[in-house]
């Protein structure tokens, strides 16, 4: 009799918290992330994925403080708001530590983890070789974690704050035989888009929504959430928490 090993993984990505910043919304982030955080607690997924525009950074420590207690491995992504410099304090980057980015891999039986930094606004050369020798060898579909979305989304964000050199990692990705998914944030909406084998889903900020499709900022606090991605045989599903 054969044994049918099933091998399942749950992520919580959560992104664009912005606490103690002001905002162009009446919302209490404070508030809010203490709900995600509570109901992130309550489920206890196998990773947290801290997807950038954390806080000030003064409030790192208590940040992380407060997520190390929802589950034991937590991964951070840098966003624009971000100090990267101060997250490398709390986060050292295990494989290129004398750059002064956070960006980093992992592997297991069925995917390649790929995490980048794009505080700057942009994939800096170092990381687009990096990015390049990963995918050279790699034989398992790839989750890449990226503050900013790397396909365009018609977004007032995306278009004044775009991903600067986005068609030089697009063009990476698309240049590679494997199943991609993208998991990002930055635009404060939910969204999902993509070209052939390579998926992008952006996920709402724990802060307040921007609607889509307008040529001017427009706030909206009406709700706030995360996402939980379950990985299940190889297989990627994700969906939308919100409150």
């Amino acid at each position: 009799m054969f044994k049918i090993v099933i091998m399942k993984q749950t992520i919580a990505f959560v992104t664009d918290m912005h606490l103690f910043e002001k905002l162009p919304t009446d919302v209490d982030q404070q508030s809010n992330w203490q709900r995600v955080l509570r109901d992130v607690s309550d489920k206890r997924p196998d990773r947290v994925v801290i997807g950038g525009d954390i806080s000030e950074a003064d409030h790192y420590g208590p940040f992380f403080g407060s997520v190390r207690d929802c589950a034991d491995n937590i991964h951070v992504i840098p966003g624009n708001h971000d100090s990267t410099a101060r997250l490398l304090l709390h986060f050292p980057n295990p494989e290129t530590p004398d750059l002064g980015e956070l960006y980093y891999s992992f592997g297991d039986d069925n995917f390649l983890y790929l995490f980048l930094d794009s505080s700057s606004g942009r994939i800096s050369e170092p990381q687009l070789r990096w990015v390049r020798e990963k995918l050279e060898d790699n034989q398992h579909k790839i989750l890449l974690f990226i503050h900013h979305p790397v396909y365009e989304i018609d977004s007032y964000v995306d278009r004044k704050y775009p991903l600067e050199n986005r068609d030089e990692l697009r063009a990476i990705l698309e240049n590679q035989e494997r199943e991609v998914f993208i998991f990002c944030g930055h635009n404060h909406c939910e969204d999902e888009t993509g070209s052939g084998a390579i998926s992008q889903y952006a996920t709402p900020a724990v802060s307040y929504q921007v609607e889509k499709g307008t040529e001017q900022l427009m706030a909206n606090a009406d709700y706030f959430g995360y996402r939980w991605i379950t990985l299940e045989n190889g297989n990627v599903k994700s969906e939308i928490i919100k409150f």
